[in-house]
């Protein structure tokens, strides 16, 4: 009964006139119903903010409905709507001239980056290799050769999008310091505090884990580069809403053995990440998905910034990933990835000069990273507490090699492979990628680079 007042009030009392935008397609009215098929509103689907539908009745008022009070059938037509609304976007922005200083990075006499790139595609036989170079303010260098998929004729350009993997980690722990920092979450919030019905559902030994200590893969979560094909199967087979998704997730991986005790040790876990994100949207009732794109994504005009497989599966319009090495390499399944559910670990995509964007904005703090997150936040980041070479989402080394640290992170979901570096004392910032599994082809593009 509670579900259904609840849902009455969204669907009525949060009704308010709205003039129709003359510039926006009329959508057919069809009937929308509550998740327990108590309510049912006739109206046309306007768009999806964040969590939540904007919804136009026959009279002209406008109305506004969480996406998970809706049926599945509604939300199924609500994800495919949106797919479609923004492929048209992206359509008509690609038709549309650059806007002027959009991005913080000045982009004048850019070297290309192709001739030192080539040669290291060609010796470790990867489809294709770009690379972007960040010193001080300004892109000074970018590259990008070969083929979006080895057997075609596809290149690649410096726009494309490529799977950076576990370089999510960085982009989702500064999104949790944004959070922390507007008050809706606490780095000790714990694991009972943010989900106090999943308490019976999950091991006791988590209750009282924190949201640093996933971050600093300290949970006692064990290690999940390799995962068992019971909680692989588990995993792959989520369906439905993003936000019910991950929060099963949530229950099924805490139902793990640990490790070990709370912050014993370091064992890297891609899931504690994925937990924290399931913390977060359980503070705002947001996904992480729509909370990375409006709070992160667009303020640094990271255009090219999405989630999961970066190509469409039926046309080669942006790099693919491959399997296997050498004369074993082909060409991956274009919707092959991770599941769904583990974006906040692994599943970020985009080019190369955005990457390097973002990795600008961890050179050093200053007037536009102070615009995402607060100076202690900031630090607390790129902070080694506990002397294990891992910060809140970075790899924070001291090689000989480079002057002062080096902060970092690499990715691969198998298919891809990313390294993102920032040498705060260089003041420069180096990303390279490529859609095929060879860590040895970007590190020594990043060598090249850094070594010089």
């Amino acid at each position: 009964m509670k579900t259904r007042v609840l849902l009455l009030l969204a669907l009525t009392a949060i009704v308010f006139a709205s003039a129709v935008d003359a510039q926006t397609p009329s959508e057919p009215l069809r009937t929308w119903t509550s998740d327990d098929g108590a309510f049912t509103v006739e109206a046309e689907f306007i768009d999806l903010r964040r969590s939540t539908i904007r919804l136009r009745k026959a009279d002209g008022n406008t109305i506004t409905v969480p996406l998970a009070k809706l049926s599945e059938t509604d939300r199924q037509f609500v994800r495919e709507r949106q797919s479609e609304m923004q492929k048209d976007r992206v359509q008509n922005r690609d038709r549309r001239q650059p806007a002027q200083n959009a991005s913080p990075l000045v982009r004048r006499n850019v070297a290309s980056l192709n001739a030192l790139l080539e040669p290291v595609r060609q010796k470790y036989g990867v489809p294709a290799l770009a690379a972007a170079v960040v010193q001080g303010n300004q892109l000074i260098a970018v590259g990008a050769v070969g083929l979006r998929q080895m057997d075609s004729d596809e290149p690649v350009t410096i726009e494309d999008k490529f799977h950076h993997g576990s370089i999510s980690k960085p982009m989702t722990s500064m999104l949790l310091g944004m959070l922390v920092d507007r008050g809706k979450l606490r780095w000790n919030t714990t694991v009972a505090q943010a989900f106090p019905d999943l308490i019976d559902r999950i091991r006791p030994e988590y209750a009282n884990v924190t949201l640093e200590h996933f971050l600093l893969h300290r949970s006692g979560l064990p290690s999940d580069r390799r995962q068992s094909p019971e909680l692989n199967a588990a995993i792959s087979g989520l369906r439905g809403d993003i936000l019910d998704q991950r929060k099963k997730m949530v229950e099924i991986v805490l139902q793990q053995p640990p490790v070990g005790s709370i912050g014993e040790k370091h064992v890297y876990a891609n899931f504690g990440y994925c937990v924290a994100a399931a913390m977060a949207e359980a503070a705002t009732g947001e996904s992480w998905e729509d909370m990375m794109s409006e709070m992160v994504f667009a303020p640094l005009n990271m255009e090219t910034a999405g989630f999961g497989p970066p190509s469409d599966p039926d046309k080669i319009d942006q790099p693919r990933g491959h399997i296997g090495v050498g004369v074993e390499m082909k060409p991956a399944r274009p919707t092959a990835d991770n599941a769904p559910c583990m974006g906040p670990s692994s599943r970020v995509h985009c080019s190369v000069i955005d990457l390097a964007l973002f990795g600008h904005l961890h050179l050093q703090y200053g007037p536009t990273t102070a615009k995402f997150v607060s100076r202690p936040t900031f630090v607390r980041l790129h902070t080694d507490p506990l002397k294990q070479n891992y910060g809140l989402g970075w790899t924070v080394s001291d090689p000989d090699w480079v002057p002062g640290e080096l902060h970092w992170h690499t990715g691969t979901n198998g298919m891809n492979y990313s390294g993102l570096y920032v040498v705060p004392a260089r003041n420069m910032v180096v990303v390279v990628s490529t859609n095929a599994k060879s860590s040895e082809a970007c590190t020594e593009v990043r060598d090249l680079i850094l070594r010089r």
